[in-house]
């Protein structure tokens, strides 16, 4: 089902998504509300068929790699869920870093960063800087790709490692 660009806001309203962030007051109590009851973050039990999934702990963070289960692989993609800053990775981004891994024969590296008022914005770029470096020494070539509100947090991973690792970040095709 495609909506016209036009429906989005009134769908939005409709569901009640923005409600949370419409005030102040509103958002100070979610921010509250995820502080007292974290979400989960791991991904679900029934995630894609031929997709292996490795996590460790890296700085402080679980960083996820999801991998074609068998045949060759090529080069890395590291992925900023989104969230709006405040909220965990959800089934429908992991499903979608699934899909990243098996239709591009590549591993997708998610790492799970504290949000906001947990982390700071610096820090989420100083650690995806890290999972990049190590990305690239892995597994080779890196792309970034950032959903949503976490497209500036990749973005700024970008001109991170242009700047401060003359790691060339190669543009979209």
């Amino acid at each position: 089902m495609n909506l016209p660009e036009s429906a989005m806001p009134v769908l939005i309203r409709g569901l009640g998504m923005g409600r949370a962030f419409a005030t102040a007051d509103a958002a100070h109590a979610e921010l509250a509300s995820l502080a007292v009851r974290p979400r989960p973050f791991a991904p679900p039990k029934r995630l894609r068929p031929h997709v292996g999934i490795t996590a460790e702990r890296r700085d402080g963070w679980f960083e996820y790699k999801l991998a074609p289960a068998t045949g060759p692989v090529a080069g890395s993609v590291l992925y900023a869920h989104g969230g709006g800053w405040v909220r965990e990775i959800e089934a429908a981004h992991w499903r979608q870093a699934a899909q990243i891994a098996v239709e591009c024969r590549t591993t997708v590296v998610v790492p799970i960063y504290p949000r906001a008022p947990h982390g700071t914005a610096a820090e989420a770029v100083d650690g995806f800087t890290r999972s990049a470096l190590r990305a690239e020494k892995e597994f080779g070539p890196v792309r970034l790709i950032g959903d949503s509100a976490d497209g500036p947090i990749i973005l700024s991973t970008a001109l991170q490692l242009r700047d401060a690792h003359s790691l060339v970040v190669p543009p979209p095709r």
